[in-house]
């Protein structure tokens, strides 16, 4: 009986280091194919991932956003821009496009996000360091106008407003880029995580912990901040690893600590 355990137990660790290797094995040879054959197999594997990540979801809108008083009413507000929900390809380009249209309303650029692709997020730094915007996180937002890449403007939009601010995972690096930092209210939340590794496997995409050595968005974000916020910015980036991705609950950076990661440069509450 026993003997028959330890002979079941070893066939599964045996399929166990197969699968391990196969998916290796996949992952090491992927990078050399075609482009094109990448994102048929990228595109095949993510239908069949039981986690839908749906980037096309990001938007940029138009409107206001303002901290809230003691009663929940909004104060401090000013006009801003929005980069919202799932960060990639969609946010970036309607980003790329209303600046390269010189259709950007305002300099000052808030977030509300959870998070999203890494290189989207790198990509959307770039573009706010480089035009030297204001970034901001807010307790409410209030959207007027959505960007539509069709026409290459904003259009009205019904009126959307949101109390449940808060810009994790990527997204406080994202916030990082910005030439003044400006944090309106103390209700919101920044929330940090392990950003991970991903392998894509036609299992899905297998999101590794630890290993960070082929391409680190995140230090490459922080090592492009000011002299004076470098070794903050650095520290953020060390709290974040020590958070495992897979958590249900992230790490919420508490406002009294702001100051330490220098969040913000300026605070209108």
């Amino acid at each position: 009986m026993f003997k028959t355990f330890l002979s079941g137990l070893a066939t599964v660790v045996k399929f166990f280091i197969l699968v391990c290797l196969v998916i290796v094995i996949y992952n090491e040879a992927f990078f050399y194919l075609p482009k094109e054959q990448q994102a048929a197999i990228d595109s095949f594997c993510r239908s069949l991932s039981p986690v839908k990540f749906d980037s096309s979801a990001g938007k940029l809108y138009s409107g206001n956003a303002c901290a809230l008083d003691a009663a929940g009413n909004p104060m401090a507000c000013q006009t801003a821009v929005f980069l919202d929900g799932p960060i990639g390809r969609e946010m970036f380009e309607s980003f790329d496009s209303a600046l390269k249209q010189q259709q950007l309303p305002h300099r000052m650029v808030c977030l509300r996000s959870d998070g999203g692709l890494l290189k989207g997020a790198e990509r959307i730094a770039q573009l706010i360091r480089r035009e030297k915007l204001d970034t901001c996180v807010a307790d409410y937002v209030e959207y007027t106008a959505v960007y539509d890449k069709s026409t290459q403007r904003f259009t009205p939009h019904a009126t959307t407003t949101h109390h449940d601010v808060s810009c994790g995972s990527v997204c406080p690096f994202m916030l990082l880029a910005g030439t003044e930092r400006v944090a309106l209210g103390q209700q919101f939340n920044i929330k940090l995580h392990h950003p991970g590794t991903p392998s894509k496997t036609c299992l899905g995409t297998v999101y590794q912990n630890s290993d960070l050595s082929k391409e680190n968005v995140l230090l490459a974000l922080v090592q492009q901040s000011p002299s004076q916020d470098a070794a903050a910015h650095h520290f953020l980036y060390q709290r974040a690893l020590q958070t495992n991705f897979r958590k249900k609950k992230p790490d919420i950076v508490s406002h009294t600590d702001f100051a330490k990661y220098r969040l913000f440069t300026k605070s209108f509450q």
